[in-house]
């Protein structure tokens, strides 16, 4: 039969190729669709065709063209190529085609052509011709009387894209599709069918999305849609851990991860055996599942394997299990506590599991109220369901409530604490008290001796060991040869009682009972009380919420010292309380609850001696100091001009003060002013107007202002300070300071005495210089340049600044007669002298224009000067002058033009000729120039050579003509020089 195929083939191909080169056509194998089907839920379409049998025998490579689609209007959808290389054993080829749009909202057609796509064969392709349609009709072509929405609950993955639709009878009209209360754009629609198309799907927080489809005929409009069902596949189980309780079984839990919104089943597959177990039980909680799985009695180890599977796919975990390793044991049952003694216990419970072949650590915790839990282990042998274990407990407290509670594990391979048994309670048993009461005494001088008022403590439960029924309270007095006892039986609800003893030396016994016995005695002796000695109360400080106490070291003290103290030292029961302190301590912080601030507490340090307790040291402090509620109240003693002193009141001292006192502040103001802030001085001065002076010492209680001012109102105010602030300013006084009369009469008297010095220190100047004033207010010979009141500027100067005598004008002196001369050559010659070196560096030099000549006769002057200046110099000058000489002595005169000067010099009985030529030094600057023509009188004591020579010369004028135009004169020779005549040049 193969012998023949081959044949056959052979000659199928020769034939062909005997056709190509004859110039025909290839066969081709046009395709036939045999079937066509729909997966609704997955919306799959499969498709089934043939092709001619010749194919499948030669076995050649086809391409098949598939066209696909949708409605009436066969609107393409799909064009694909499927290529397939055919067998001899093929009978049907196949394509599966999965659509978006759910193939129930329209029609779907296909067609089918081939083409053979071989190497064997020459390059020349033909087509097929295309096959039949086929068509699967959709149910918008059906005659339907309700809508229908595709696809029907549906479940997507998270993240899915998917595409709804609504198919509506005839004559419908579809309003709008939502999905999830949301309205979506339309992305195909025909006659009756509607499509949307939903992006990225959410799982919704209520489980599930509904799509609803609106749609009305004959106005009526109705309601259709579907559910849709979005999840996840199930995550990796996780946290995966296996044990066992019983040995029976073992429990497996995990966590699921991702909340997967969708039914999921697991399994368990233990990989040694081959076993399979479906997980029925419901998961433990919402993030923890839970399955079991049978123990074989043979089998140790087990590789277990949890799957997990739902309708989007499926995961699993695995884990390895040694059943030894992983005991987790049941909780204790049926749990007991029974007494052995009063420090000891046993316990009692059963574990319903049979724990034989293994060994049990155990736990039994103890507790006690208000402490913290002990704990107590035990190891013991694993037993039968049947047996219970048992432990006992010891270290306990007597007569003390307990409660116990026990735990198991197993001992060699440690996995887990069981669950926790039941409590159960316990008071322990009774026992002698371990501890003699806390006593201490309180005495109170009384008539012939003192009343003592014994307390004690009651004895916590640590060392009561029991119930107190009563105490008993033994004193007894001792005399020489002589002792006095009294014994008292005291409730037990009572902690004091006042006995009276006398002032001999006293010993005190106080005891407890329980329903075993008597507790030690606690002893206090109370020496022989003699007169009280003074002991001066120390401050202490606070430290914290407690007070810092320290002593001094006592080397008599032998058996420790005691602190007392009141709670409530201002209240009628004092809640005295006391601490005991040991012999080689010397300070103890005081703590309690009682301490309240601004109170004052007082501390007594007693020393146990050889003979009884003695008092060695009090003090007195405050938890915390507080301001003052109270301020001084001020009283002024004392006012002056200056001066005010106040005193005030204040009970520093006062057990009732908040804080010790530390001193005082004192403010102090002027009436008017405004005071934001007060200037802290530590004593007094009026340079401001707001003090506040500090007085650190509280004894003081009295201030003097000093240095204030007369007549001035001032507000006082006193507050006191303590370490924790200052009274409040309540009380605030004006005082003003008196008038200071004394102070005016100073004054007065000031005044008196000093005008009197003045007006005699005037009177005694003028007396001494009453020539200078003579000279100065009233001359002989007024100077208009000298008086004080024709100055510039002076109301008079401006009043007759027109007045002819003033007036400056050309002038010619014709004569002059001298009054006084000065008879003294010596002084005169001397002076002349320094006038010559004075002018000598001058800068001034006599005019070129300028000629003089003097001749000088027995007792007369003559001389005669010859001008050649310009008049528009406006100079006056001497044209002829005669001189009468009163006396016989050698003279000087100075003659000065208005704007230049020239000396002579002469001596009694000679005759000089004397000339100044233009190159003459000169005696006066050009700024002592000054013009004696400008009156008919003038005084030479400010001319220029009366300040060089010092001597004033009296001259009168005798006559004088002023010419607005100078004349010219001829020089006047002489023949003869008298050869004394001293020139100079």
């Amino acid at each position: 039969m193969a012998l023949i195929q081959i044949i056959q083939t052979m000659f199928t191909a020769a034939l062909v190729g005997f056709k190509e080169c004859q110039g025909y056509e290839f066969t081709t194998y046009p395709p036939q669709i045999v079937n066509m089907s729909t997966d609704s839920f997955l919306q799959q379409l499969f498709v089934e065709w043939n092709v001619s049998h010749l194919a499948y025998e030669a076995q050649v490579n086809m391409t098949f063209q598939i066209q696909l689609t949708r409605s009436e209007n066969l609107e393409l959808v799909v064009m694909k190529n499927y290529s397939k290389s055919l067998k001899k054993t093929d009978t049907v080829l196949r394509w599966v085609w999965e659509s978006d749009l759910p193939l129930e909202c329209t029609s779907h057609s296909i067609r089918i052509r081939s083409i053979v796509d071989d190497k064997k064969y020459l390059d020349a392709k033909i087509w097929s011709e295309w096959s039949e349609w086929k068509t699967i009709w959709g149910l918008d072509t059906a005659n339907i009387t309700e809508a229908s929405v595709f696809p029907d609950e549906k479940i997507v993955k998270e993240g899915t894209n998917i595409t709804f639709c609504c198919i509506i009878p005839k004559g419908a009209r579809i309003q709008r599709m939502t999905y999830g209360q949301k309205i979506f754009p339309v992305i195909f629609k025909n006659n009756r069918t509607t499509a949307i198309k939903v992006h990225n799907v959410p799982i919704p927080k209520n489980g599930n999305s509904n799509l609803i489809c609106t749609w009305t005929m004959n106005k009526t409009r109705t309601h259709d849609g579907t559910v849709l069902f979005v999840g996840n596949p199930p995550d990796v189980p996780r946290n995966l851990t296996c044990e066992t309780q019983d040995l029976r079984e073992m429990i497996c839990s995990w966590h699921p991860g991702k909340a997967t919104n969708l039914i999921t089943e697991y399994s368990i597959f233990e990989q040694f055996s081959g076993k399979y177990s479906p997980c029925t039980e419901s998961r433990e909680s919402s993030s923890s599942y839970r399955c079991k799985w049978v123990i074989n009695s043979t089998q140790e180890n087990y590789n277990l394997t949890v799957k997990a599977k739902n309708y989007l796919g499926e995961s699993e975990s695995s884990i390895f299990v040694d059943v030894f390793h992983k005991v987790h044991p049941l909780q204790p049952s049926e749990f007991k506590v029974a007494a052995i003694n009063a420090t000891a216990v046993t316990v009692y419970w059963c574990l319903n599991a049979n724990y034989s072949i293994i060994q049990l650590l155990c736990q039994t915790e103890i507790y006690m109220k208000n402490k913290t839990a002990k704990l107590h282990y035990s190891s013991l042998e694993g037993q039968l369901p049947s047996i219970c274990y048992s432990t006992a407990v010891g270290n306990l407290h007597p007569y003390t409530n307990y409660s116990f509670r026990t735990r198991c594990a197993t001992a060699k391979h440690f996995w887990k604490w069981s669950a926790w048994s039941e409590k159960e309670s316990l008071v322990t048993d009774q026992m002698v008290p371990s501890m003699a009461p806390d006593t201490w005494i309180q005495i109170v001088e009384g008539n012939g001796g003192h009343n003592v008022k014994i307390l004690w403590k009651t004895l916590p439960d640590s060392v009561a060991n029991g119930r107190i029924d009563h105490y008993s309270i033994r004193w007894t007095t001792s005399q020489v040869g002589k002792s006095d006892s009294t014994v008292k039986y005291i409730p037990a609800n009572t902690t004091n009682i006042t006995v009276f003893i006398s002032n001999e030396q006293c010993r005190i016994e106080v005891k407890a009972r329980t329903s075993v016995g008597w507790s030690p005695p606690s002893v206090i002796l109370i020496p022989h009380i003699t007169e009280n000695e003074v002991i001066e109360e120390g401050r202490v400080s606070a430290t914290g919420d407690g007070l810092c106490l320290s002593w001094k070291h006592d080397p008599y003290v032998i058996d420790g010292y005691v602190v007392d103290w009141c709670n409530s030292p201002f209240s009628p029961g004092c809640d005295l309380q006391w601490k005991k302190i040991p012999s080689n301590a010397t300070s103890v912080i005081i703590k309690s609850a009682k301490f309240k601030p601004g109170l004052r507490y007082r501390f007594g340090i007693y020393g146990f001696k050889i003979d009884g307790a003695h008092l060695l040291e009090k003090k007195v402090g405050y938890i915390k100091e507080l301001a003052p509620e109270m301020s001084p109240s001020i009283h002024i003693t004392e006012t002056k001009p200056h001066i005010i002193v106040m005193n005030w009141t204040y009970p520093a001292n006062d057990e009732m003060q908040p804080g010790f006192i530390k001193g005082y502040y004192v403010y102090v103001r002027r009436r008017h002013a405004t005071c934001i802030q007060y200037s802290e001085r530590n004593s007094f001065s009026d340079s401001t107007d707001c003090q506040k002076i500090k007085i650190e010492e509280p004894k003081q209680k009295s201030y003097v202002l000093r240095d204030l001012k007369p007549n001035t109102e001032y507000l006082l105010m006193v507050t006191a300070f303590t370490a924790g602030g200052e009274s409040p300013g309540e009380s605030t006084i004006q005082v003003g300071t008196t008038n200071d009369n004394e102070a005016v009469v100073y004054k007065v008297i000031f005044w008196v005495f000093g005008i009197a010095a003045v007006m005699v220190s005037l009177v005694t100047l003028g007396i001494w210089k009453k020539t200078w004033f003579k000279m100065t207010l009233c001359p002989d010979i007024p100077n208009p340049n000298k008086s004080m009141v024709l100055k510039l500027g002076s109301p008079l100067m401006k009043a007759h600044a027109e007045s002819p005598t003033l007036k400056m004008s050309p002038c010619i002196i014709n004569k002059l007669e001298v009054l006084r001369l000065i008879r003294d050559q010596v002084t005169l010659d001397a002076k002349l002298h320094k006038i010559i070196s004075a002018e000598k560096s001058s800068s001034f030099m006599f005019p070129e224009e300028y000629q003089f000549e003097a001749k000088y006769q027995p007792f007369h002057y003559v001389s005669q000067m010859y001008p050649t200046c310009n008049s528009e110099q406006n100079l006056g000058f001497v044209t002829h002058l005669t001189a009468s000489i009163i006396g016989t002595e050698s003279f000087t005169d100075v003659l000065y033009p208005c704007n230049m000067s020239a000396w002579i010099t002469s001596q009694n009985h000679l005759n000089m000729d004397f000339e100044i030529n233009q190159y003459s030094e000169h005696i006066i600057n050009h700024h002592q120039l000054c013009s004696i023509a400008q009156s008919d009188y003038a005084s030479t004591k400010d001319n220029c050579f009366e300040h060089s020579s010092g001597y004033k010369p009296q001259v009168q004028i005798i006559s004088s003509v002023c010419k607005e135009e100078i004349p010219s004169f001829s020089n006047t020779t002489h023949t003869e020089e008298p050869s004394d005549v001293k020139k100079i040049s």
